[in-house]
C-alpha cells in the first residue's frame, strides 16, 4: 500500500517559481518604463516653462524700449548672435556666470539640468521695418540622450 503525503514535487515548485519570477519581472519592467516616461514628461514641462518664460521676458524687454532691445541684443551691426540664458531669474541683460553672449556649450547650469539658449537674427522687412527672430532652445540630458524643446518667435516694433 502506497502512502501519499500531500506535498509538492520538485517539478511543481520549479514551474511555480519560474512563472512567479516571469510575472514579477514583467510588472517591474512596465513600472520602470512608466517612471522613466513620467520623468521625461516632467522635464519637458519644465523645459517648456523655461522657454516660454524667456520668450515672455524678451517680449517685455522689447515692449519697454525697442531701441534698447536692439542695443542689448547687440544686433545693431550684427545680423545674428547667440546668448546663453542660464539664470533662473531674468532681470537685466547684465553678463554674469550663467548669462553671457555666445553659445552655452556644455553649461547646464539652469536648475542643474537645463541649458537655455537664444539665437537672434535681424530681419529687414520689405517696408524697411526691422524684425528680430528669436530662436529659443532648452536642452537637457535624459539618460544618455540629449533632449530639446524649441520655441521660435518674431519680435517687431509694432505688435
Amino acid at each position: 500500500m502506497k502512502i501519499y503525503r500531500g506535498g509538492f514535487t520538485l517539478l511543481e515548485v520549479v514551474i511555480f517559481m519560474s512563472l512567479f519570477t516571469t510575472i514579477f519581472l514583467t510588472i517591474t519592467y512596465v513600472n520602470l518604463g512608466s517612471i522613466k516616461n513620467n520623468k521625461l514628461n516632467e522635464h519637458k514641462i519644465m523645459a517648456s516653462y523655461y522657454a516660454e518664460t524667456l520668450g515672455e521676458w524678451l517680449r517685455g524687454e522689447k515692449d519697454a524700449s525697442w531701441s534698447a532691445f536692439l542695443i542689448n541684443s547687440d544686433l545693431d551691426d550684427n545680423n545674428s548672435i547667440d546668448y546663453c540664458f542660464n539664470e533662473s531669474t531674468l532681470s537685466t541683460w547684465t553678463a554674469g556666470a550663467n548669462f553671457f553672449q555666445g553659445q552655452c556649450s556644455n553649461n547646464f547650469a539652469l536648475n542643474n539640468i537645463f541649458q537655455r539658449e537664444a539665437g537672434f537674427n535681424k530681419i529687414i522687412g520689405g517696408g524697411g521695418e526691422t524684425q528680430i527672430e528669436a530662436d529659443i532652445s532648452v536642452r537637457w540630458y535624459e539618460g544618455p540622450e540629449l533632449q530639446q524643446i524649441k520655441l521660435n518667435t518674431i519680435l517687431n516694433q509694432y505688435e
